[in-house]
């Protein structure tokens, strides 16, 4: 059982922050400097299945190739008896998604959110790395208005061990079609269209397509043009609602075709960017 006090390796756990499909994330310390750091334990029942073994042990992977200040670092992967388990960097924020119950953000927030985005799917791009579900559970949000990309547990990685040929990984609510599909040659272009369906979230307080069955949502993301954010938000800058559509076309030749492209599109607008979180703040407990 884990506890307030367990050690796993130079850690030591402090409480429990929530569980999830696969395991339980709980907030600890190093025990030599005492820096505070979250810790993901895979469940028990799930230790011994192959596949679930294998998608963990690609996220430990992943997690520790990337260095960058708008994705949650990894820091150390070890083992507590049979249970693997990964530490990452504790963020004290708030995910996109709890900042969303309150409606829309303002334009300058999601452009802000959206250029630092940008600036982590460059640095995926570069290592090689398809994130595969972006959404506004997989980014927080820190006490100085940071955007930060987390949970690659379902990262493409060019010559993993994973075969995703066939597989539709994401969240339905914000796949792109190719994912939809099941298509193997998914590419760093899916994750620009997620993140054009979480900014469209983000800037109209909907997502572009819903539907309580996933299979008619999977067919929206395929087949059904996302309407304008200026008809859901009139009060958005046309530019960017057109950066939003360019980012969700279906057909991933019209999008933008790599994340420094999308980055000048959004350094052309005649937007000022501003942070969510404004005035000195420095953390949210």
């Amino acid at each position: 059982m884990i506890t307030a006090g367990t050690k796993f390796g130079p850690f030591v756990v402090e409480q429990k922050l929530g569980s999830g499909a696969t395991g339980t994330v709980y907030r600890a310390h190093s025990i030599e400097g005492n820096k505070t750091v979250a810790i993901k334990v895979l469940a028990p029942e799930l230790a011994k299945d192959k596949t679930t073994l294998l998608l963990f042990g690609e996220e430990a992977k992943v997690g520790l190739q990337l260095s960058h200040p708008n994705i949650v670092q990894t820091f150390y992967v070890g083992r507590h008896g049979d249970l693997p388990y990964i530490v990452f960097e504790f963020v004290h924020g708030l995910t996109l998604q709890s900042m969303l119950r309150g409606g829309p953000l303002p334009e300058g927030h999601c452009l802000w959110i959206l250029r630092q985005l940008g600036q982590a799917l460059r640095q995926l791009r570069q290592k090689g790395i398809v994130h595969q579900d972006i959404k506004p559970d997989n980014i927080m949000i820190d006490g100085h208005g940071n955007a930060k990309l987390t949970d690659l547990g379902l990262a493409k990685v060019t010559m993993g061990r994973v075969n995703w040929a066939g597989v539709a990984a994401g969240t339905a609510l914000y796949m792109s079609p190719e994912q939809a599909l099941g298509q193997k040659d998914v590419d760093w272009r899916a994750d620009i269209y997620s993140l054009g369906a979480t900014l469209y979230h983000a800037a109209t307080g909907t997502p572009p397509f819903y539907s309580e069955n996933e299979e008619e949502l999977l067919r929206m993301h395929v087949e059904k043009r996302a309407e304008s954010a200026l008809v859901r938000n009139p009060k958005l800058n046309p530019d960017f609602a057109a950066i939003l559509a360019r980012m969700l076309e279906k057909d991933r030749q019209w999008r933008f075709q790599h994340p420094e492209e999308l980055l000048l599109s959004l350094r052309l607008l005649d937007i000022a960017p501003t942070s969510p979180f404004v005035g000195g703040s420095t953390g949210i407990p």
